[in-house]
């Protein structure tokens, strides 16, 4: 179904201007008090976001202030009922409630643990009645999987040791899972989903008893952990501000502290890579600061926090032009399983030439289709992933809407496409889907094999 070409479909898709990467200083009318190690997350009804908690400096005192800020002003709210305070704690946004999610965390005294489960309604806090749940525990990891519709948390630290027990919160009770794999004991970790490649992301932490600063790159399919061998990486931190950036598809990391200083740099995971960024101005909000995502004017906001001293500053950064490639799901091969599809790509960048290759194609391929769409969750109506065993590929999945079809010849069990992305900026962060599809035309079956679904983001 060749509609148009994949160049036509990127200028239908979502564009956006690009700036170069910034990290800017506001000066809201009013801010919260100096504080630091609470919890922020985008408040969809109310166009703003949410902070929420915290630890005052001398005296130290833990707090239960809940404050809004719209990008302009901070305001301080006063709900019918305030949340207990707490600090150490997390906050995540379940899309398809547009409610916040919170855990436990240091409660309710400056000293104590605490594993309540609350939500903020849009209005008000409201604690959850849980049948089960974790341990309490403060400076775990969680993030909200919004394809399986349930909030994943991981490790923390309890009063007496870290931990690397992952739960699940459907709403309505906790339930602990049993990955045959996991990252190892750590508390203030960074951890967001990633919707597009259908996975949750951790990095780095701190296994506080062995005084252990920990890197590495994990990912979490809703049935097992794997560790992920990025060519680049930040060195090992905890206590970072982090984000998910909704608009460019990618994990964006500032700061942190490595044990022996405090650090002041920036970080993008693309799904398959991190890269530095590198900017004029950098916050000295390093560590334990506050950081959420305002997808509405695609900022990444960065408050309080450690720098030297406790602080009340507001950053916000503005993202970087950079494309990216990133692939998701699993490449699939029923007649010959050892020869799997392996789908790669450049960098998609605007007036280049893009090309992705496909490589390790099953013997008896003869032509690869490529198939661009610009959606991986639905496809004519019908939710993807879907199963293809009616076209005789047995255990495969459609991953990217086939939009628009091309076709490329193998040889030497590989093939490749180019896609010539025009000379457009605004096509900067537009995003497609691809997926290729084996076929032979001499075989006892058209279909051969499939590979990977890629994420297309365009940088200028």
């Amino acid at each position: 179904m060749h509609l148009s070409t994949p160049a036509t479909l990127l200028l239908l898709a979502t564009t956006l201007t690009a700036q170069s990467p910034t990290w800017t200083q506001t000066s809201p009318a009013a801010a919260p008090g100096i504080r630091r190690d609470g919890a922020m997350a985008w408040d969809q009804p109310n166009n703003r976001l949410l902070l929420y908690g915290g630890v005052t400096q001398t005296p130290s005192t833990i707090l239960a202030e809940t404050w809004g800020y719209n990008g302009t002003t901070w305001t301080l709210l006063n709900p019918a009922t305030a949340g207990a305070p707490r600090w150490g704690h997390r906050l995540v946004r379940n899309p398809a409630t547009n409610r916040l999610l919170t855990f436990g965390g240091r409660s309710p005294t400056l000293s104590g643990f605490a594993n309540d489960t609350a939500e903020w309604t849009g209005s008000t806090w409201s604690t959850i009645p849980t049948p089960t749940a974790p341990s309490a525990r403060y400076g775990y990891a969680m993030a909200f999987d919004s394809v399986r519709q349930v909030a994943v948390l991981f490790g923390g630290r309890t009063a007496s040791a870290s931990k690397n027990d992952t739960w699940e919160f459907d709403g309505v009770a906790w339930t602990e899972r049993f990955p045959a794999h996991s990252p190892s004991p750590r508390q203030d970790a960074a951890m967001h989903f990633d919707a597009s490649l259908n996975r949750t992301i951790l990095f780095g932490g701190r296994q506080l008893e062995l005084d252990l600063v920990l890197g590495g790159t994990w990912s979490y399919d809703g049935d097992d952990w794997t560790q992920l061998a990025p060519a680049n990486t930040p060195s090992p931190r905890y206590a970072m501000g982090t984000v998910f950036d909704s608009t460019r598809h990618r994990v964006v990391l500032y700061g942190g502290f490595d044990g022996e200083q405090l650090l002041q740099e920036t970080y993008e995971f693309t799904g398959s890579d991190w890269r530095a960024i590198t900017t004029a101005n950098l916050p000295t909000n390093t560590a334990e600061a506050y950081s959420g995502y305002d997808p509405a004017r695609k900022k990444f906001v960065l408050f309080g926090g450690f720098g030297g001293s406790f602080l009340n500053t507001t950053w916000e950064f503005n993202g970087g032009g950079t494309g990216s490639f990133a692939t998701y799901g699993e490449a699939c091969s029923p007649s010959e399983p050892t020869l799997v599809p392996a789908l790669t790509g450049g960098v998609p960048t605007v007036n280049q030439p893009f090309t992705l290759d496909l490589t390790s194609i099953p013997n008896g391929s003869d032509v690869a289709a490529w198939g661009f769409g610009t959606s991986n969750q639905t496809w004519q109506g019908l939710p993807l992933p879907l199963d293809l065993s009616i076209l005789g590929i047995t255990g495969c999945e459609l991953l990217a809407a086939p939009d628009v079809l091309e076709l490329s010849l193998v040889a030497a069990n590989s093939a490749s496409f180019t896609l010539n992305i025009p000379n457009t900026p605004t096509l900067a962060n537009a995003t497609l889907y691809v997926q290729g599809i084996l076929l032979s035309f001499a075989g006892p079956n058209l279909f051969v094999a499939t590979s990977q679904g890629g994420r297309i983001v365009i940088g200028l």
